[in-house]
């Protein structure tokens, strides 16, 4: 799927594009590989081959098969360019732009190269129902094909009528009809519930890379999207791409180029949320079910929750066992309610709406509270008493741990006008004294964590090179943690030990830790285990990706990796473990997150 004046002729139908139409859902796998196929030589494996479109009244998706890059740019990039400006347009609209512009863009390829195959793939809700139109040269939507390209693309239509309805393009033959039963097998088991549909079409993409038939001009990665008439939706990215979105007319910004700045040539993305301010359709009740491997070391799953919550998270516990999450309102889509709860009590709700920092032995929380004005404030919440921490020369501060003495830390914004996180500095607030740590070598910073000899463990940047400090606030000193930049922070031990994360060149995340005064040494878990919480004794908690959604792990004092429980077809992440081994966090998919703990 290439073309271009610097490489051999190609075959443009070998890629593939799987789109499907439900009541109430569109789906659509799209794979990245572009090939030389007349020398059989694979371009790249990364090569997006999807554009998303968000529209006051209407959402939707458009892709391709035939040509994939022209004069150095995917094709992708020509859409975009295409569709910019485009605002407060129909779907029909768009057909027509994208049949105009890239009939002008095959006849400018045809004068400098040939006439070449091609369609695009567009899909929208419209009235609240699904419809697919096919703008291509060859073909049309009912399976017709031309053994020849014509000199203009040309535009057909089809709606969902009743039952769902499965289009291939590009290269047919690799998706079998025992494929197309297995969907719609799944569509009639599991209608409600998007995540398992799109994970079903990665893996049939991927089967069909794998297939004789597929002469290897198929990438086993694909990226597989799916929205409702609502306008909620999600992608699934397995590979290094970065999805383009236009906006009403306006690109969003190239992800890609900025993941490149940030030193990742090849950065691994799991996804994307896609979201509208349309009326929320409610999700058909999620019912999960716990998987328990083999080797999980006798640990137990349950899920906390309460009534008035949609979505809810555990983020943070304390050795106490006091588990601190947030949820979600029926209705308040943006909106986050913090609560706490015991071991065998329900959710008790705080009072207050903003984003969990942490919780200490006495039950004490430190968060990021909402203002009325619109700012967010540090707060100290104990019992029914909310205490605001104030702010320091901007109008935003906010908490994001607390030890067991009631030492809050977290940031606080110094300019009045610029909000951004480059007015951030380091903050620790104790009782009514707040202490801002300003010149430290960094460009701007916060902190992370705390331990309970107040010792305040602080993200710093240099340009868009982070940096693990170890502040002490008292005695108003701090130091640089391993010697070297690039790795994040996430923990801190009593002993001043200090869990950290980085991305290797694929993007995969590799943990560290670094004792009391020495350099970064690599945990010694594998590429891709990403670390995200960490006791005294040394007990690590973090997520991985397997079989296409993320699993929970524990690595143990002793350096052994058990699997811990999980709720199937989620993505299941830890977040925090405390000195008796209890385990909070999350478990997500599309109809939101559960709130989970585990204990032994």
């Amino acid at each position: 799927m290439l073309i271009d004046p610097s490489a051999s002729a190609i075959n443009p139908e070998m890629t593939l594009n799987i789109t499907l139409l439900t009541e109430r859902t569109i789906f659509q796998s799209a794979d990245f590989r572009l090939t030389a196929a007349d020398i059989g030589k694979i371009i790249t494996d990364t090569s997006t081959k999807l554009v998303t479109l968000q529209y006051g009244e209407w959402d939707g998706f458009v892709s391709y098969t035939g040509i994939g890059r022209w004069q150095g740019r995917d094709t992708s990039e020509y859409i975009v360019d295409w569709l910019t400006g485009l605002d407060h347009a129909t779907p029909e609209d768009v057909a027509a732009r994208i049949r105009d512009k890239g009939t002008e863009w095959l006849r400018t390829i045809e004068t400098a190269w040939r006439r070449e195959r091609h369609t695009f793939i567009l899909a929208t809700f419209k009235e609240g129902r699904p419809q697919l139109a096919i703008i291509s040269n060859f073909e049309n939507c009912f399976g017709r094909k031309a053994a020849n390209a014509g000199p203009s693309l040309a535009i057909s239509n089809i709606r969902l009528a009743k039952r769902p309805q499965i289009v291939v393009t590009g290269w047919t033959p690799a998706v079998t009809r025992t494929a197309r039963r297995r969907i719609k097998q799944l569509i009639h088991e599991r209608p409600d519930d998007p995540a398992r549909i799109r994970r079903m079409l990665a893996e049939i993409n991927a089967e069909a890379a794998q297939s004789a038939g597929a002469q290897a001009m198929i990438s086993p990665e694909c990226s597989v999207v799916s929205f409702r008439a609502d306008g909620q939706g999600a992608c699934d990215i397995d590979g290094p791409v970065v999805i383009h979105t236009v906006v009403m007319g306006n690109p969003s910004p190239d992800l890609r180029q900025l993941i490149k700045r940030l030193g990742f040539d090849q950065a691994r993305l799991a996804g994307m949320s896609l979201s509208s301010s349309k009326r929320r359709i409610p999700y058909a009740l999620c019912e999960p079910q716990i998987i328990i491997p083999a080797d999980a070391s006798r640990y137990a799953l349950r899920e906390v929750n309460q009534k008035d919550f949609v979505s809810c998270r555990a983020l943070d516990v304390s050795d106490a066992s006091v588990t601190l999450g947030d949820g979600n309102p029926p209705g308040r889509p943006g909106d986050y309610l913090l609560w706490t709860s015991t071991l065998a009590g329900e959710l008790q709700p705080c009072g207050f709406m903003g984003k969990p920092g942490g919780i200490n032995d006495r039950r004490q929380v430190a968060a990021e509270a909402k203002m009325t004005d619109g700012s967010v404030h540090a707060v100290l919440w104990k019992g029914e008493k909310l205490i605001d921490l104030g702010c320091y020369g901007g109008r935003d501060s906010g908490a994001t741990g607390i030890n067991t003495a009631g030492l809050v830390v977290g940031w606080v914004c110094i300019d009045p006008v610029e909000r951004g996180q480059a007015k951030f500095r380091p903050a620790a607030w104790f009782l009514d004294q707040g202490t801002v740590l300003e010149n430290f070598g960094c460009d701007w910073g916060q902190a992370v964590d705390v331990n309970d000899e107040g010792v305040v463990l602080v993200v710093g940047y240099l340009g868009i090179q982070c940096r693990a400090i170890l502040w002490n606030p008292v005695a108003q000193t701090f130091r640089i943690v391993g010697g070297g930049t690039g790795i994040y922070p996430t923990a801190v031990t009593t002993d001043g030990v200090v869990l950290g994360t980085a991305s290797d060149r694929d993007g995969k995340s590799i943990a560290y830790l670094a004792k009391s005064g020495q350099r970064w040494e690599q945990l010694g878990t594998a590429a891709g285990f990403h670390a995200t919480g960490m006791n005294d004794h040394l007990e690590i908690v973090g997520a991985v990706l397997r079989n296409g959604y993320e699993q929970p792990w524990l690595r143990r004092t002793s350096g052994e990796i058990v699997w811990l429980p999980y709720f199937n077809h989620h993505w299941c992440r830890p977040y925090a473990i405390n000195s008796s081994g209890v385990i909070v966090g999350a478990a997500q998919t599309d109809h939101g997150t559960h709130a989970l703990i585990w204990t032994r």
